[in-house]
């Protein structure tokens, strides 16, 4: 899509950086403030079968990954401005229309999440909860949905939406992963996001409630995340060795500190909780093995629970 008579493109990329910030923080205002969620404790309200308000702090960035908090937060909100900074420069030398969408929507979803909510909560407040057949979508915001949409803009401008621009994201993803969480252990990880995250007001280490309770729920979506960050990160990380697992027939055997540290936080910080929760972390790791669990090699250990 190139350039067309009348706007130029940086004009429409900043259009887009306006409305996302706009309605995003709009939004945030109206849910907090109109519909309650400001108030501790404010219950869920069902919207549709599988769409639920509910009210989250996320200290993380989008999506609720890599919470943080202190220097860490600090940290966020100026890796926040350098990326705005950059995308802003390359918006303002775009030539075509969806580059620069796709920039403008990054930057306001960006100063929503990171600049505007940490500099005013202190935390990002999500609320947009999809769920159905037994899965959760981690809980969103219009800022979220802004970045994302970015994101697909760009790739389409780039004309690499296939493997090649996969492979990108899987790059910055893994760059994202190094610069924000270096080498800190799972079970380092998995104890901190859970010490940071409150659902309601309420603790999630005191509260997990029955099978059917909001808490439960929350606790079995946050199992889900660790279980597909975990394993992703050892599919970015570990390539070489899970290619010789792939291929030896014997995964565990090469990634072995891995999944063992990924299974040792799993059973601490989601099975003594509530020992009724699936093992999610088993699951992914028989997709990591293309759904043959005898890839996993004689020595897996099998199911936590």
């Amino acid at each position: 899509m190139t350039a067309r008579k009348g706007l130029q493109p940086r004009e429409v990329g900043l259009m887009a950086a306006a409305l996302a910030l706009v309605v995003d923080q709009a939004s945030k205002l109206f849910l907090l403030y109109e519909v309650g969620f400001a108030r501790p404790g404010a219950a869920p309200v069902p919207v549709l079968p599988f769409f639920n308000l509910v009210m989250v702090w996320n200290p993380g960035i989008s999506y609720g990954l890599f919470p943080a908090s202190g220097l860490g937060t600090a940290l966020l909100i100026g890796l926040s401005v350098v990326a705005v900074v950059v995308l802003g420069w390359l918006l303002w030398r775009s030539t075509s229309w969806a580059l620069a969408i796709g920039y403008g929507l990054i930057i306001g979803g960006a100063l929503g999440n990171n600049l505007v909510d940490r500099l005013v909560y202190g935390k990002v407040a999500d609320f947009f909860h999809f769920y159905g057949f037994g899965y959760d979508w981690y809980v969103f915001n219009i800022a979220d949905l802004a970045i994302t949409l970015g994101a697909v803009a760009i790739l389409y401008a780039a004309g690499t939406v296939d493997g090649a621009g996969l492979e990108l994201l899987t790059q910055a993803a893994a760059y994202a992963v190094e610069v924000l969480a270096p080498a800190e252990p799972a079970a380092t990880r998995a104890a901190s996001s859970f010490e940071l995250i409150s659902i309601d007001g309420v603790d999630m280490r005191a509260h997990t409630g029955g099978p059917g309770s909001m808490l439960r729920q929350a606790l079995e979506a946050r199992a889900r995340w660790f279980a597909r960050t975990e394993v992703a990160r050892m599919r970015l990380f570990h390539r070489t060795e899970l290619e010789q697992g792939r291929v030896q027939r014997n995964i565990y055997h090469t990634l072995k500190p891995a999944i063992d540290a990924a299974r040792g936080a799993y059973r601490q910080d989601f099975l003594a909780l509530s020992p009724e929760i699936a093992d999610y972390l088993h699951r992914e790791l028989i997709a990591l093995a293309h759904d043959d669990a005898t890839l996993l090699g004689p020595e897996y250990p099998g199911s936590l629970v």
